[in-house]
């Protein structure tokens, strides 16, 4: 049986949780950072600890820690040593795609059609049950895939996307967008800007789209809100993340409990990427950073991170933000899900399942509920 969630608002979240977890060295890993609070009637900020890890993610979790996380480990040092090395791991990062084409096929009752924009390619994913999204312009995802701005892609993400559509009966547009070595992340950014408007111009109403992602895609989603309302373009009914990275500066990340615990990502690895593809002429823009934004006039946020995550700390600064600009956040943290495992997991292991079906529920949740109302699903 799934663990019952707490869900309790804290009333201030900058002076009660992280900042206490990062002051204290001692705070375990095996439960979350985010301690329970009485909440005030005023917060925005709602906080679901999760229990116990099932037996699936249990077992993962050293298996990653052997296997993903050290070869991570590895390419962050190679990328350490210099300008042409970090360039042979973004691009190594890159290729591993191509294999993906193996095991990345269209599932059983699910359709697909490509989509080019001008710099990069795309994907519709619907349920064959529904209408074909091109004919019927209701309700829609837009997804952004994880990978540290050097990996990840339509094929690695196929059967997660696709398991999304059914599960939340919504097409997904997944979004191939240029990463580095070659392109910068404001060309991410301007690839999901592209697309965000390519489905606003198609006939989508702005208050029936969710924008999604997870890890770096994740803090692209977020991104990609703040310049959609900085823009004055009308924005969507939701934004869904998992694992968001949210902060290109690894302060916090680094002095964080939790970058001594994950089991996916290293320590070195987020640095690395920022220094040597990120910033430019050595210095990185606090404005491409999400939680260096103000929140305000956002739509309801969902983020789904796992208790021992470096980026849990990256999602501790966005409750932060929630808050100070009272924007509805429902933060689900799930005791030892892996980095990312919500999403490679939601096929194989009853944790993944579960976010999965918390996200669909939140979908649901936020396009049901009338324009300008507060209800986070």
């Amino acid at each position: 049986m799934a663990p019952n969630p707490q869900s309790t608002p804290p009333p201030a979240i900058a002076d009660t949780t992280e900042s206490a977890a990062i002051a204290d060295p001692s705070v375990s890993a095996e439960s979350p950072v985010i301690a329970d609070s009485p909440g005030t009637a005023e917060s925005s900020v709602i906080v679901e600890n999760f229990g116990t890890a099932r037996i699936g993610t249990r077992i993962v979790d050293p298996v990653l820690r052997t296997t993903l996380q050290q070869v991570l480990r590895a390419a962050a040092w190679v990328g350490n040593q210099g300008p042409r090395e970090a360039e042979f791991v973004f691009l190594a990062g890159r290729y591993s795609e191509a294999p993906a084409r193996i095991i990345g096929g269209t599932p059983r009752g699910i359709r697909r059609r490509p989509v080019r924009f001008e710099h990069c390619e795309a994907e519709w994913l619907w349920d064959a049950r529904l209408p074909d999204p091109s004919a019927e312009h209701d309700a829609a995802i837009l997804y952004f895939h994880g990978g540290a701005f050097v990996a990840g892609g339509l094929n690695s993400y196929r059967r997660y996307t696709a398991r999304m559509a059914r599960t939340s009966a919504l097409p997904v547009l997944t979004v191939d967008y240029r990463q580095l070595p070659y392109n910068h992340i404001r060309d991410s950014l301007h690839d999901g800007l592209e697309a965000y408007r390519s489905l606003l111009d198609a006939g989508f109403p702005a208050g029936r789209l969710i924008l999604a992602g997870d890890s770096a895609g994740g803090g692209l989603a977020l991104r990609l809100a703040l310049a959609a309302r900085d823009l004055g373009m009308p924005l969507p009914a939701g934004i869904s993340v998992t694992s968001p990275w949210a902060d290109f500066d690894s302060t916090a990340r680094l002095a964080h409990p939790n970058a001594r615990h994950d089991a996916v990502l290293p320590t070195a690895g987020p640095d690395m990427v920022v220094r040597r593809g990120i910033a430019i002429d050595g210095k990185v823009d606090p404005r491409w950073s999400v939680v260096n934004h103000d929140f305000t006039g956002l739509p309801p946020i969902l983020v789904q991170v796992g208790s021992e995550e470096m980026l849990l700390s990256d999602a501790l600064e966005i409750a932060k933000r929630c808050e100070e600009a009272h924007v509805p956040l429902r933060l689900q943290i799930r005791s030892r899900t892996p980095h990312s495992m919500i999403y490679l997991g939601a096929g194989l292991l009853g944790d993944g399942r579960a976010a999965m079906a918390d996200a669909a529920a939140f979908h649901r949740g936020v396009l049901d509920t009338p324009a300008g109302g507060t209800r986070v699903a």
